[in-house]
């Protein structure tokens, strides 16, 4: 008693939460998207406070889990104030690996703070750092749950709540919703039947059906559809926001019909579309060119059906591409599939 009078900190030092489950405290980052990180580390420095006397501002912190910079200064310097706890409830520092989880961090941050700068860095990747990041911090909270459960001013009559009911609602409710969504863009970025990707800057020419077509702004994956066996080829562009089709004709339909089809076929998906066609001779032959372009802009991003048809003789050769993109500032997915139906042409 005589000790808590003369040090008032120690009397506040019991009132921390006690140790908790490591999986609880990896959920909860996993299941806000890792939002409610910075909340999540103020509690720890608070408690780290109480606990050690160290000097420090707990709501400073506040901004460390998204601040790369301040990560170089504030995360050794709670190291060494979990050093000298360590040292107090004696027991072995953990200095050595704490300076591969600070280098760690430091690089996940990097990495998601750099990733919002590509636009087609691919949905498996910044799943992939939101869970190693959910699980960076989980580690803290394991080193300092080591300390904790041997410190004897932590006692059962005083400490806080081990789990708060707002935590548990983020565990309960937001990790099944987190870890659907992240299967989501795992899934939807991991292209079953990928054949061969294209870069941004080649063309793809097929000799047995004599076309060619340029690849320009954004990579196109050739993919395999067995499910389909009325399309000649099938591509995809960035997260699977861009579908590719070349089909070929001979008989039935004609020109003029089919661009009718795909009109309203466009129309009955999308009424607000906004259709231009133009058709033309192709230079020094009889073939005839068609291109029909449907664009509907507004604040969800950008959606298109863009369909090419060339006339040889009998036959009639068709690139019919499908955009659904939230990507409306720049619109590089759009112009790829414009220059493609563009460049669409005979070998």
């Amino acid at each position: 008693m005589d000790d808590q009078l003369q040090n008032p900190a120690l009397s506040d030092a019991v009132k921390v939460t006690p140790p908790r489950a490591f999986w609880f405290d990896f959920l909860l980052l996993l299941g806000s998207f890792n939002i409610y990180s910075p909340f999540w580390l103020v509690a720890q420095v608070r408690d780290l406070k109480k606990l050690s006397n160290a000097d420090v501002k707990p709501w400073a912190w506040f901004f460390v889990p998204w601040v790369l910079i301040a990560q170089f200064w504030a995360l050794p310097r709670l190291g060494k104030h979990l050093d000298r706890y360590e040292d107090q409830v004696g027991l072995d520092r953990r200095s050595g690996s704490y300076g591969w989880w600070i280098a760690a961090v430091i690089v996940l941050t990097a990495l998601n703070n750099a990733s919002y700068r590509f636009e087609n860095l691919a949905n498996w990747v910044l799943a992939s750092l939101i869970v190693l990041y959910a699980f960076a911090f989980s580690l803290l909270a394991l080193r300092i749950r080591r300390v904790k459960s041997h410190d004897p001013k932590i006692q059962a009559a005083t400490h806080l709540k081990r789990y708060r009911w707002w935590e548990w609602v983020i565990v309960i409710v937001g990790t099944p919703i987190s870890c659907s969504l992240l299967w989501i863009f795992v899934s939807e970025s991991m292209v079953e039947g990928a054949i061969r990707s294209y870069d941004s800057g080649t063309q793809f020419e097929d000799e047995e059906y004599g076309f060619v077509l340029p690849i320009k702004h954004v990579d196109w994956i050739h993919i395999d559809t067995p499910e389909n066996e009325d399309d000649l080829y099938t591509f995809t562009g960035p997260n699977n926001e861009m579908a590719v089709y070349i089909y070929q004709y001979e008989g039935g339909m004609t020109l003029n019909e089919l661009m009718t089809y795909r009109y309203k076929e466009a129309m009955s998906v999308i009424p607000t579309l906004d259709c231009e066609e133009r058709q033309s001779f192709i230079a020094g032959t009889l073939n005839i060119k068609a291109v029909q372009t449907c664009i509907s802009t507004d604040v969800l991003g950008v959606d298109a059906y863009i369909t090419a048809l060339i006339k040889e003789g009998d036959r009639i050769i068709e690139m019919h591409t499908q955009v659904y993109t939230s990507q409306a500032e720049t619109g590089s997915i759009v112009r790829s599939a414009i220059a493609a139906a563009e460049g669409f042409d005979l070998l």
